[in-house]
């Protein structure tokens, strides 16, 4: 159909000398640009010899072009002369000594315009500078000619950087990379430069209390990208701060070039973390050094003999040697260390405060063994009893002071009796492994020497105790010189603690810590007048869903659980290690979902989760350990009961936390795991942890041969990997990924191989003409920290790296690699899995299909094992409240997703709201599994 519009003769007239006047301006730039190309062609062409003087460089390229810039015609062009992108001529100049030389044809009474790129230096380094020609002091070509020219600049040049930060500041570390981030040859990289996380480092060395300083070398021109993290706080603690924006942190290297970078991160309340204490050999020869010099002087000097030192002189001194040691770990947990005098003398106060709930059990312990010996002075055999379980207890605290800072560093707090309940009472395979990867040479070392120096240090205590007795007279007095600093001691102590505000675990004596952490505290979470709506976790309403359908029907499910997996290590959320490319081939055959959490940073946990549709049980206690055989419905008795073969594939042992009694009960037809699978192929080469796990690519080979022997109906078949915890195995040669980090590294490559046990799968199932009709899922478990937030491992926190999971759905007929921003949790699972097989959810699941149009936009998590954690995501937002502090974390994830600006403060309007909506949730869930569970947690 034609359509016809109106002009008016005034709008026509107005249209016909546009035209007109376009038209005349094209045909005169045509004119212009024709007219230079004959100028080009017909003029006569004069000889210009152009020599740049650069001895330093290995290659120099000539760019040029006339009147303007502009190009010669094609047949003009002289030998090893291009046109470039930038539509200007390009000519590679030949070296002559300190020279490079070009010798061009110019038309007579054209303009020269020129200039010089430098690519190389004559020492191999690459180097981009560009070098504008000083052309416009030549004027016109009118004769032939030889221009000589030199660089005004070397081709290196020094960056000097300051830092000016608070004086809170111990050591800062300039982190920098080249040209967007890149390695700078070894020759630019000052001595001390070391790389960690892909990144450059270079310790910078302090100006004045506010000022750091550092220098770069670089090649000119080169853009220098930089950062700054912050290493060592004041008091020698060590820290980890990062101050920098990619955005605005560069600078391209020239000559004299300054930067000066004002701080803008807030040290005060920076994360300590707890250094391991490897001086045990040292502090055994100062001991024994002091021993033998008191040995030598004790008859003339110090006047003492064997018989004075008596069991409870004996008993006194070993106490106060226990003490001493303690007090060394100590400063390590509380975030103490040496920078320089001039800063680490001031705080001798502070430091000498950290021992003070050591000392009262020190005092308390060594107090009655002391009374004890004096009534046994007169049984000699009770006294070498006494004194053999008094050493016996020495050397136990010893070991738990010393093994606390791994402790602390690792889980945030001394061990306590939660943690004792998650390791299944250290009788795990887990708890096991990971305490035997600990068990080094090093630390075999220092535990040796210390329980050598702990008994040293008595005998030298006690030397000086007994030889200043004679020097006081009466007892009493000796008794009041000895309670005076005693006495002091302990008010001073208290108040530099509550006056720093220390947080408790930083100087927690670990045994008295765990006695206390056996009485359970019940938070205000639970207190009624706390909710006000419920109304979120009722399925009272309709909930129609959205999920892609297909003409052919799914049948089959393939759920496939990675162990210890957070989503920033899968590259489809923007992991930047290749390690799945298995996962990543079927990209384009699968919908992710970006927001998915597990509900708490445990195995055990998510088990129930992800099978049950259930929020785990909000307790340190576990739901698998206290009922393992609880009447649930989950995915495999759900699908069982509708004629699906079910088998559950596991690559550890599930014993934990007796997981296995509660597996046995959910309806899997086959169980396999490291308990009853065989793995003659596949031997781990060089792991020495491997009780109670197996190579994952045995537990393809046993679904293979289950699903080869069953029947032609559809299957729900279950993995889960294990190679990714703790830790962390590898099964073929170690491939070193970029990282300084040996634990990531081990963890980069289990999750390697657990990437291709999952391609076999899926080739299997190619193979079968199964994959049109399989769903796939692939979902973490929980998350894994290597160091942010003052943590590794999973199980201490709530922060994106515990608890954020990836979820991959796939399949060919449903999936085109669409991205999904749907919050939810493991809860979601089981009924996304049943909307997508087009089956109605059963009525007792928590959870809601993540395609349902009727969701929350909220889903929650826990933490019960270091502090009483709970969280919550909504919208961008995500709240942590610590119930054990009473402190309250809120951080936007849209431009802080690694959680280091807490908005809690700033926002208190949406802490109030969150902590209701975390109330109802808990109270709600409490009562869901009181009416389930017959033990209650």
């Amino acid at each position: 159909m034609l359509t016809y519009h109106y002009h008016s003769p005034l709008n026509l007239a107005k249209s016909l000398i546009t035209v007109v006047l376009l038209a005349l301006l094209g045909s005169i730039l045509a004119g212009c640009q024709t007219n230079a190309a004959d100028t080009a062609s017909n003029a006569e062409l004069i000889p210009q010899e152009i020599r740049y003087r650069l001895p330093e460089a290995e290659a120099v390229t000539l760019i040029w072009g006339i009147n303007d810039w502009s190009p010669l015609p094609d047949d003009l062009l002289p030998r090893k002369t291009k046109i470039n992108d930038d539509d200007v001529m390009e000519t590679i100049m030949a070296k002559d000594g300190e020279f490079f030389d070009a010798t061009i044809q110019v038309p007579q009474g054209a303009i020269l315009n020129y200039g010089f790129f430098i690519l190389n230096s004559a020492d191999g380094y690459e180097v981009n500078v560009w070098e504008p020609g000083e052309w416009e002091a030549h004027g016109p070509v009118t004769e032939v000619r030889t221009i000589t020219e030199a660089l005004n600049h070397d081709l290196v040049t020094t960056q000097t950087i300051y830092y000016e930060t608070t004086n809170e500041a111990g050591q800062v570390l300039l982190s920098w990379g080249i040209d967007g981030w890149q390695y700078a040859p070894k020759r630019f990289r000052p001595s001390e430069t070391y790389i960690k996380d892909y990144i450059m480092r270079t310790p910078m060395q302090r100006l004045d209390d506010t000022t750091f300083v550092t220098e770069i070398t670089l090649p000119y021109g080169t853009l220098l990208n930089y950062g700054f993290s912050v290493e060592k706080n004041r008091q020698g603690g060590a820290i980890w701060v990062w101050d920098g924006d990619d955005a605005t942190d560069r600078v391209e290297a020239s000559a004299n070039n300054v930067v000066r970078r004002q701080g803008g991160v807030e040290l005060t309340y920076a994360k300590i973390l707890p250094q391991d204490f490897t001086e045990g050999p040292q502090v055994l020869l100062i001991v024994a050094v002091l021993l033998g010099l008191v040995l030598l002087m004790r008859q003339r000097f110090l006047q003492v003999s064997a018989q004075q030192i008596t069991a409870v002189w004996l008993t006194i001194g070993i106490g106060i040697g226990l003490f001493a040691l303690l007090f060394l770990f100590r400063l390590r947990v509380a975030g103490f260390g040496w920078v320089n005098p001039a800063i680490t003398l001031p705080y001798i106060p502070q430091m000498v405060a950290t021992g003070y709930y050591d000392f009262f059990y020190v005092a308390g312990l060594t107090a009655v063994f002391a009374i004890l010996q004096h009534y046994a002075q007169t049984a000699p055999t009770r006294r070498r009893w006494l004194g053999a379980i008094y050493i016996g207890l020495v050397w136990i605290s010893l070991f738990i002071g010393f093994a606390n800072i791994p402790i602390v560093r690792n889980i945030g707090r001394p061990f306590n009796y939660q943690w004792l309940y998650y390791s299944d009472f250290l009788l795990s395979n887990e708890s096991r492994s990971a305490f035997f990867a600990n068990i080094t040479g090093t630390v075999l070392l220092n535990v040796v020497t210390l329980f050598t120096a702990v008994i040293a240090a008595g005998y030298l205590f006690t030397y000086l105790l007994v030889s200043l007795q004679p020097r006081f007279g009466q007892k009493s007095v000796n008794y009041l010189l000895w309670l005076t600093p005693c006495l002091l001691y302990v008010p001073f102590a208290n108040w530099t603690i509550q006056s720093e505000e220390w947080e408790y675990s930083r100087v927690a004596n670990p045994i008295t810590s765990f006695v206390e952490s056996v009485i359970e505290k019940r938070p205000s979470l639970y207190d009624p007048s706390e909710v006000t709506d419920m109304s979120e976790f009722l399925h009272d309403k309709p909930n129609p869903s959205t999920a892609p359908r297909s003409n052919k029907k799914v049948e089959n499910v393939v759920l496939f659980v990675l162990e210890s997996m957070p989503a920033e290590y899968i590259e489809a959320f923007g992991g930047i290690y290749p390690v799945n490319p298995n996962l990543q081939e079927y990209r384009d055959r699968s919908a992710i979902f970006t927001r998915i959490y597990a509900h708490a940073p445990s195995s055990n946990k998510s088990l129930a989760a992800i099978l049950g549709g259930i929020y785990p049980n909000i307790s340190y206690m576990s739901l698998t350990a206290e009922q393992p055989d609880i009447e649930l419905p989950t995915l495999s008795s759900e699908l069982s009961a509708k004629g699906y073969r079910t088998g559950f594939f596991n690559a550890s042992d599930w014993s934990f936390s007796r997981g296995d009694e509660f597996i046995a009960h959910r309806k899997f037809d086959y169980v396999g795991d490291a308990t009853n699978l065989t793995c003659d192929n596949y031997i781990d080469i060089g792991d020495q942890f491997t009780e109670g796990i197996v190579n994952e690519q045995c537990v393809i080979d046993a679904f293979t041969d289950w699903h080869g022997q069953g029947e032609a109906s559809p299957f729900f078949a279950m993995f889960w990997t294990g190679g990714t915890h703790y830790p962390y195995y590898v099964y073929e040669e170690e491939i070193q990924y970029d990282t300084n980090n040996a634990s990531l590294n081990r963890y980069l490559n289990a999750q390697r191989n657990s990437d291709k046990a999952f391609g076999r799968l899926l080739d299997y199932l190619k193979a079968q003409n199964l994959l049109d009709t399989t769903l796939i899922i692939v979902v973490g478990d929980h998350g894994e920290a290597f160091g942010r937030h003052a943590q590794s491992g999973h199980a201490s926190y709530i922060y994106e790296e515990n608890v954020h999971v990836p979820l991959v759905l796939i399949n060919p007929l449903l999936f085109t690699g669409e991205t999904y921003t749907t919050i939810g949790g493991d809860v979601d699972l089981a009924p996304t899995i049943f909307d997508l097989l087009e089956l109605p959810p059963h009525a007792d699941w928590e959870g809601n299909s993540l395609f349902s149009t009727n969701r929350s936009g909220r889903t929650y998590f826990f933490a019960p094992w270091s502090d009483l954690l709970f969280g919550m995501r909504e919208d961008n937002f995500k709240l942590i409240f610590n119930a054990s502090s009473n402190k309250y974390e809120l951080y936007d994830l849209s431009t802080d997703p690694y959680e280091t600006q807490n908005l809690a403060d700033e926002m208190p309007e949406v802490v109030e709201a969150g902590h209701k909506r975390l109330a109802a949730w808990v109270q709600y869930h409490d009562q869901y599994m009181a009416e389930r569970m017959t033990v209650k947690p």
